[in-house]
């Protein structure tokens, strides 16, 4: 999993009836700051074998297109320290 937050993670739980996924919160960034990319093989494999349920948030579902990396803010965090006056 991948996400602004740190730590993020994704259970798939096997049970007899089939497998329930819970990513949690999530983002798809596939250049991420603090880690490796988000797994999309590993989802994929569990969509193959077929999944009874999905616990998923949605946030900004509603908005077109993707949302940028967390990467896009780097330049502007570091253009702000450097302009910082003082201590």
């Amino acid at each position: 999993m991948t996400h602004s937050t740190v730590d993020c993670v994704a259970l798939a739980i096997r049970n007899a009836p089939g497998v329930v996924i819970h990513t949690g919160d999530f983002k798809i960034d596939q250049t991420p700051v603090g880690g490796a990319p988000f797994d999309l093989h590993s989802f994929a494999k569990y969509g193959n074998e077929g999944v009874l349920a999905l616990f998923s948030d949605s946030t900004n579902v509603e908005r077109p297109d993707l949302t940028p990396s967390e990467r896009a803010v780097v330049p502007r965090i570091e253009e702000l320290c450097r302009s910082r006056r003082g201590g």
